[in-house]
């Protein structure tokens, strides 16, 4: 698979005293790579070969073929701005990290007659695969994710924040058994549950989340995309915790009721009844995190959404990051 994660270094020379090489930027613009750059105090009646050379991987420096623009014999002195575009894939299958020279010889100048001299090395901005930035969710607002941004990535996201909770909430529950079988057995013919307040208001818990994942490029162009899942251990999902404060269990005596029944021990018709005084306490919980998502990436901003989930509860995640 053809693919290019490129680490641009550019170095220029001019043979001249008088011009210097000013504004370099490397630019990616889908499978090609820009370079653009100045030439100070040239004029139209100079002429200069231009040639372009990269070292990839680290490797020994070649001369590039595929290229096109302000490269090549006769290139015209005086202009405001420069420019050589590499068709990278046509060169090569895969780039990971390339270092670019390009070569500017005077070879022409009717404006003054002068001895061609080399003139101090440039260097040009780098691409920028590394990002870190902010990273928060609608549970847990404050964190941190870092990572590298190449066709494929990695990235480590932490979050922080308090989960709030509403603790003891109380219920009456009613039961109610239509036999001595089903009475034994614990099988209700009727269950009627009564919401009976909240008490202590709300509670605040210290969550925390901290994943690992890995993301996959699908877009390359001035707007990059990237889909990302990542795994890890958050504690701040929350489940129910069951007390059972206090239970009555009764016989009633009742012929009138749809469920009653003659009790030949009790001597009696009626139906057995069972109610329970229940608390449930909201609590925090650790358990495995999930996490799903996509970054979103402009020159050096990034911006990152997506969704975690943990112990059944679900989050919203987002951020927003700088390459460098």
């Amino acid at each position: 698979m053809k693919k290019i994660i490129a680490v641009l270094l550019v170095f220029m020379s001019v043979l001249s005293f008088s011009q210097e090489v000013q504004d370099i930027v490397t630019t990616q613009n889908g499978e090609k790579i820009d370079v653009s750059f100045k030439v100070s105090n040239s004029n139209s009646k100079q002429v200069f070969n231009v040639t372009l050379f990269c070292a990839i991987d680290g490797k020994e420096k070649i001369e590039l073929k595929s290229v096109s623009g302000d490269v090549g014999s006769n290139i015209a002195g005086g202009k405001d701005s420069y420019k050589i575009t590499w068709d990278v894939l046509k060169d090569v299958d895969e780039l990971n990290s390339a270092e670019f020279f390009v070569k500017i010889v005077l070879a022409k100048d009717d404006s003054k007659l002068k001895v061609e001299k080399p003139v101090k090395e440039v260097q040009s901005e780098k691409a920028h695969p590394w990002y870190v930035g902010y990273n928060g969710s609608t549970f847990l607002g404050f964190g941190l994710r870092a990572g590298y941004l190449g066709k494929y990535g990695g990235y480590v996201s932490f979050r922080s924040g308090t989960r709030w909770a509403n603790e003891d909430r109380y219920y009456y529950n009613n039961y109610k058994y239509a036999s001595q079988e089903n009475y034994d057995a614990g099988i209700s013919d009727s269950y009627e549950s009564v919401f009976l307040g909240t008490g202590n208001g709300q509670s605040g818990y210290d969550g925390t989340s901290l994943v690992f994942g890995g993301s996959y490029r699908f877009l390359n162009k001035n707007l990059e995309l990237w889909a990302f899942a990542g795994i890890g251990l958050g504690t701040w999902s929350t489940m129910y915790k069951y007390n059972i404060t206090d239970t009555d269990e009764y016989w009633v005596e009742d012929d009138s009721h749809e469920l009653s029944f003659y009790n030949t021990t009790l001597a009696s018709t009626g139906y057995y009844e069972k109610v329970e005084y229940e608390t449930r306490e909201q609590k925090l919980t650790s358990g495995v995190e999930w996490e799903v998502g996509c970054f979103i990436s402009y020159k050096r901003i990034t911006a990152n959404i997506g969704s975690a989930l943990c112990y059944g509860d679900l989050d919203f995640v987002f951020g927003l990051g700088y390459r460098f």
